[in-house]
């Protein structure tokens, strides 16, 4: 029997041009948030692809499920500083996909919180939604398939720097005799595959426009969108879907370049 894997990142719910909930009321401060244009063609899309893939047996979120507080900016580019709102708004979000288990691994410090003491927005999400949490990285076994899962990636402008980079890594688990069939990485927004016939590396999209900060140092589009893996037995096939948002939603000064 074929096995669904639906690969998530970089969501980071709770940032101006990030995935957000329509609407939403905040039961403590009884705060409604309404979203900005790119906020709603997110959702938008976050709703397309929940159709469009349907029930899995494994969703994995790697990383990154919340923006946090947003010290550097003093909370200007997130909706709200609130953890825990943040937290919420992206378990309603993931439940929205119909998931047997889900799997999360732990984001950059900057976005999780625990830079700053607090406690990772990652796990409380992993909490809320009663998934299984597996850290900075692990390999799991799906039939005869495993996937090594890691947030962190080797940023490079150049798709050949991320790409090599990659390869290296996977040679080098394969050394030292931790080889996985699928390696998936996150946390450039950027996608890209790489592979022969032992394995394949798999850099996520995400679901998070471009903010300030990478619209000053780099001016870099975010990829965004979501990978499907099926797995039967030792044997897999795997698909992406990758959208754009238009630029002309982030109009009305959402961002400076």
């Amino acid at each position: 029997m074929v096995k669904r894997v639906l690969a998530l990142a970089d969501l980071h719910v709770g940032s101006t041009v990030g995935l957000f909930m329509p609407n939403y009321t905040n039961p403590d401060t009884h705060v409604t948030y309404e979203l900005n244009d790119v906020q709603n063609y997110l959702f938008e899309q976050w709703c397309k692809m929940v159709e469009m893939v349907g029930p899995v047996d494994v969703l994995i979120l790697n990383g990154d499920i919340v923006d946090g507080t947003d010290p550097v900016e003093g909370g200007t580019g997130v909706v709200t500083t609130c953890l825990h709102t943040q937290s919420v708004v992206a378990a309603t979000l993931i439940n929205m996909i119909q998931a047997k288990e889900i799997i999360v691994t732990e984001g950059s410090a900057f976005h999780t919180g625990k830079r700053h003491g607090n406690i990772s927005g990652d796990r409380m999400v992993c909490d809320l939604v009663d998934g299984r949490y597996i850290g900075i990285w692990d390999t799991i076994t799906i039939d005869d398939i495993k996937l090594n899962i890691r947030h962190v990636d080797k940023w490079s402008e150049n798709i050949q720097g991320r790409v090599g980079a990659q390869q290296k890594e996977a040679e080098k688990m394969r050394v030292q005799e931790t080889t996985a069939d699928i390696y998936i990485r996150s946390h450039t927004h950027k996608f890209n595959f790489s592979g022969n016939p032992n394995d394949i590396t798999i850099g996520t999209p995400c679901f998070k426009g471009i903010d300030e900060f990478i619209g000053k140092k780099s001016q870099v589009m975010p990829d965004n969108g979501w990978i499907v893996i099926d797995i039967e037995g030792a044997d897999y096939n795997w698909k992406y879907n990758i959208f754009k948002i238009p630029f002309q939603l982030y109009k009305k000064g959402l961002i400076k370049l």
